[in-house]
């Protein structure tokens, strides 16, 4: 229930939501580092960012982070 509220939400909020990315100018890569997407609407906020590895090295991972707008920090979720 909660989360069929949720995604009505969001989707109806399709015209009022930009998508953007930086790194390759043909768009994101999913196996280049530095690739980088942002999905911004009225609510809702995704980033998604692909990092080169670290400890397994030339290997790739991804870091994202969601919020919603209105329920960050606890809000009145």
């Amino acid at each position: 229930e909660v989360a069929d509220k949720l995604m009505s939400d969001y989707t109806s909020a399709y015209d009022d939501t930009y998508y953007a990315w930086g790194g390759a100018s043909t768009g994101p890569t999913k196996d280049k580092t530095g690739s980088y997407i942002r999905i911004d609407g009225p609510r809702l906020w995704i980033e998604l960012t692909v990092q080169g590895g670290i400890v397994i090295r030339g290997k790739t991972h991804y870091h994202t982070i969601f919020h919603d707008k209105t329920f960050d920090y606890g809000g009145q979720f």
